[in-house]
C-alpha cells in the first residue's frame, strides 16, 4: 500500500468494514454538523471530507468508494441537505464531489514522511516559535502528494459544485452563461479555503492516527 496508483483491492474483513463504519458515522455527523453551521450562507467549511479522504489514503479506492455512495444517499435525507428534491442539483454539489475522494485515492501517498531530525539552528538564531513555524511548513510541504491528491480535487470539486449551482439556482429559467459566472464566483473563495484547510488537517491528521493504522493495516 505504499506505492502510488495503487489499483489492487484485498478482499474485505471485519476490520475493514468496522473502519467503513465508523468513517462513514463521522461523514454523516460531520455533515449534518456543517450544515446547521452554515444552513443559508454561502461560505462552508467541508472538513466533513476528512474521514473519507482518511479511508482513501489508509485503505484503497473501493472501500472509499463504498462509503463515499452510502454516505451521499444518507445525506441526501439529512435536513442538512439545501439541494433536497433536486436530484440533479444535488449530484453535482454534494454525491459527486464525494465520490471523487476515491478516484484520489488512486494516487494519494500511503505513507506519511516526517522530517530526520529538528536543527537546533532555530533554537540559538531564530527562536523556538519561529523555529516551530517553519518547521511545521517545512513538515507540510514534505507532504507534497498529499497536497497534489488535495488539489486535483478541490478543483473537481469547484467544478462540480459550479454545475450544481447552475442546476440549483436556475429554477425553470434557461442555463446561460451569467449562471455559470454566478456559481463560480461564490464557490471559488470556498474552494480555495478548502485546499488550504484540507491540504493542512489531512496530513495532520492521517500522522495523528499513523500508529492506529499500524494495528489495523
Amino acid at each position: 500500500m505504499e506505492r502510488h496508483f495503487f489499483y489492487k483491492v484485498k478482499k474485505l474483513r471485519v476490520k475493514d468494514i468496522t473502519t467503513m463504519g465508523i468513517m462513514l458515522a463521522l461523514y454523516l455527523v460531520l455533515n449534518v454538523m456543517i450544515g446547521y453551521s452554515f444552513g443559508g450562507l454561502y461560505f462552508t467549511i467541508n472538513i466533513q471530507f476528512i474521514p473519507i479522504f482518511i479511508m482513501a489514503i489508509y485503505t484503497d479506492w473501493l472501500r472509499t468508494l463504498i462509503v463515499a455512495m452510502i454516505g451521499s444517499i444518507i445525506a441526501f435525507f439529512l435536513p442538512a441537505n439545501l439541494d433536497a428534491g433536486n436530484i440533479p442539483a444535488y449530484l453535482f454539489d454534494y454525491a459527486i464531489p464525494l465520490w471523487t475522494i476515491a478516484f484520489c485515492s488512486l494516487f494519494m501517498p500511503r505513507e506519511i514522511k516526517n522530517i530526520v531530525k529538528y536543527s537546533s539552528f532555530y533554537d540559538k538564531r531564530i527562536g523556538k516559535i519561529w523555529g516551530s513555524i517553519k518547521y511545521s511548513f517545512i513538515w507540510i510541504w514534505r507532504q507534497k502528494g498529499f497536497v497534489i491528491g488535495i488539489f486535483v480535487f478541490v478543483v473537481l470539486f469547484f467544478i462540480s459544485k459550479s454545475i450544481g449551482g447552475v442546476l440549483f439556482w436556475r429554477g425553470d429559467k434557461p442555463i446561460n452563461f451569467q449562471l455559470f459566472i454566478w456559481a463560480g464566483g461564490v464557490n471559488l473563495p470556498n474552494s480555495i479555503i478548502d485546499s488550504i484547510l484540507l491540504g493542512i488537517l489531512i496530513p495532520l491528521v492521517c500522522n495523528i492516527l499513523q500508529p492506529i493504522k499500524k494495528q489495523i493495516y
